[in-house]
């Protein structure tokens, strides 16, 4: 089923063009097309009964609302056509869903995800899932199902959203009651999930990796250029968003599954400076965010360039900041 919706469409008139199924067939799963003037949007529904469609049809969603009990996720379009998961991957409820992000690192992934899906096996069995979402990869260097462990879930996105939009495909997959991702090169290995978990399972919403905790060690040399830059970078997140954290760039973050949810369902910042979006927000909803002591114990080169990235992160860090003031975020 598909259905079209004009630029100038009211609640009513969509309810009167599908006055009797328009509901039954969305709780149902059968509109697969949403369609908003010239725009094209697939949909999916998630396994709490969410539906999810692009970015650009907040308009959509206004009119939607009142139309359907639904709950509306907004998210990219692009990611909904190359969504592929093991076949016959089972719906039961997880513990743990384990994301590893991935652009332009395909043998650096395919070690790792054999590392992973490993780990998870021995110390959680069937009780966890490993999400590997490739970020729009060039040709030569995109994640194939043939590179992965059987079991592991593929998310394939065609172009490449950042590594904030690539998580956010990957929390969107997710199952498991909690909710962590790391980076591809498995920096910190995964022996902090268990003190992950054991958190989040207490009392913190969140858990986030600090590398400068007191309690922290470093088995790898960090060039000066690095800290340099990440110690200005936190100094200004945390100057011109109010927060206080001395480590918001760490990849390696654990959430109880709903708040992972409802944090990544309304990001909008997609570059290396979506941990500062999350972080704000979660702020604003009074989260309780808990920092983790972590050994950095590999250090590959990384996929962020300063030259590159930095001026977009500073660009997104301002436009939080200003969105932040104004009350608009």
């Amino acid at each position: 089923m598909s259905v079209n919706l004009g630029r100038k469409d009211t609640q009513e008139r969509v309810l009167a063009r599908y006055p009797d199924n328009f509901l039954a067939a969305l709780l149902a799963g059968e509109v697969r097309v949403l369609r908003l003037g010239i725009t094209r949007f697939p949909l999916q529904q998630d396994p709490s009964h969410a539906y999810v469609f692009g970015k650009k049809t907040d308009s959509v969603r206004r009119k939607l609302a009142k139309v359907a009990s639904a709950r509306w996720i907004v998210a990219p379009p692009e990611i909904r056509d190359d969504v592929k998961a093991e076949p016959g991957a089972a719906a039961a409820s997880l513990t743990l869903s384990l994301i590893i992000p991935a652009y332009n690192q395909r043998e650096r992934t395919r070690r790792s995800a054999a590392k992973a899906i490993a780990f998870l096996r021995e110390r959680y069995a069937d009780s966890a899932e490993l999400i590997v979402v490739d970020d729009g990869s060039r040709l030569d260097e995109a994640v194939e199902h043939a590179d992965l462990p059987e079991g592991v879930t593929l998310v394939r996105l065609p172009k490449n959203l950042g590594k904030g939009g690539a998580v956010r495909a990957g929390v969107e997959r997710a199952r498991g009651e909690y909710v962590v991702f790391t980076d591809s090169e498995l920096p910190f290995t995964l022996e902090p999930l268990e003190t992950t978990l054991a958190w989040l399972a207490a009392d913190a919403d969140i858990v986030i990796g600090d590398r400068l905790h007191p309690e922290s060690a470093c088995a790898v040399r960090v060039g000066p250029l690095r800290r340099l830059s990440s110690a200005a970078y936190t100094f200004l997140v945390n100057h011109l968003l109010g927060l206080d954290y001395a480590d918001t760039q760490c990849g390696y973050k654990g959430y109880r599954a709903a708040v992972a949810k409802e944090l990544f369902g309304r990001l909008q910042v997609t570059s290396f400076a979506f941990d500062a979006e999350l972080l704000l927000r979660a702020q604003k909803s009074g989260y309780r965010v808990r920092r983790q002591p972590l050994k950095l114990v590999h250090d590959e080169d990384s996929s962020v360039r300063l030259a590159h990235h930095a001026p977009r992160m500073l660009v997104d860090v301002a436009w939080l900041a200003w969105r932040s003031r104004t009350r608009s975020l």
